[in-house]
């Protein structure tokens, strides 16, 4: 696997400036994407379902920081 196969846009739709409580939502809506590996297939779900997606051994991290509204760009 290479890390260019991860690469893509995530425009501003994807990364609000302000906290989803200043826009009128819960944090419980919050939504996420699912890959099913052995079929190829993307799946668009609400988080608070994670827990059907977790087997035994599966290891979740969450990240709770908060997202900068502007991306940093680097060169090699």
């Amino acid at each position: 696997m290479k890390t260019s196969e991860f690469d893509f846009d995530p425009g501003e739709r994807v990364m609000p400036s302000d906290p989803v409580e200043l826009r009128g939502k819960r944090r419980e809506d919050g939504r996420m994407v699912v890959l099913e590996r052995s079929t190829a297939t993307i799946e668009y779900t609400v988080f608070s379902t994670i827990y059907n997606y977790l087997r035994p051994g599966d290891l979740l991290v969450l990240n709770d920081s908060y997202m900068m509204s502007n991306t940093l760009s680097f060169r090699l």
